[in-house]
């Protein structure tokens, strides 16, 4: 375990600012993942199906098959303010 930290730590070390933010989106989505699996081993429903959209391979989908999604907030709104979070982590 000891020499894959090493290699990881090496391999980040060469990495950019850009290449490093993905890394760390990356990181905690994977630990939401653990976490939110962890929460709904319990339950048959999942939390993500609560979600109005879903990243799939870099490309932010909308999901359409809930009625309760429509009740929550209109689309535009939800989209606009994904674009507003991705442009304020590209800034920082």
């Amino acid at each position: 375990m000891n020499s894959l930290r090493k290699s990881l730590q090496s391999k980040l070390e060469q990495m950019s600012e850009t290449e490093l933010e993905t890394i760390l989106e990356f990181v905690n989505f994977i630990t939401w993942k653990k976490q939110n699996q962890v929460q709904s081993s319990n339950s048959v429903e999942t939390k993500t199906e609560d979600c109005l959209v879903e990243n799939v391979g870099g490309v932010l989908v909308v999901k359409a098959t809930s009625n309760q999604a429509k009740s929550l907030t209109s689309w535009e709104t939800a989209i606009k303010d994904l674009r507003e979070e991705r442009l304020r982590k590209l800034m920082s």
